[in-house]
């Protein structure tokens, strides 16, 4: 679940206070490493352990992880189906 609404995020199709809450690592690294890929999120580092189960913090690196294939799909039921 929390996958599907990470990819709603990025694309555009959540709310403006959760897309904004989220950086992609190109837009802070000057130069991108062959395995880095434009969908790639910058993860914060929280300073209290409190931050660690918030959505900001655990949607980063479930979004990290899933494959181009999905962050290349059509539409999210795409992702659903597959």
């Amino acid at each position: 679940m929390k996958a599907i609404q990470m990819l709603k995020t990025i694309r555009g199709d959540a709310p403006e206070y959760l897309r904004s809450s989220f950086t992609f690592a190109s837009d802070i690294h000057a130069r991108l490493l062959r395995s880095s890929s434009n969908f790639q999120l910058y993860t914060p580092k929280p300073h209290l352990e409190i931050y660690h189960n918030t959505f900001v913090f655990s949607g980063s690196p479930v979004c990290n992880s899933l494959p181009s294939h999905i962050h290349n799909s059509n539409s999210v039921h795409h992702f659903k189906v597959g």
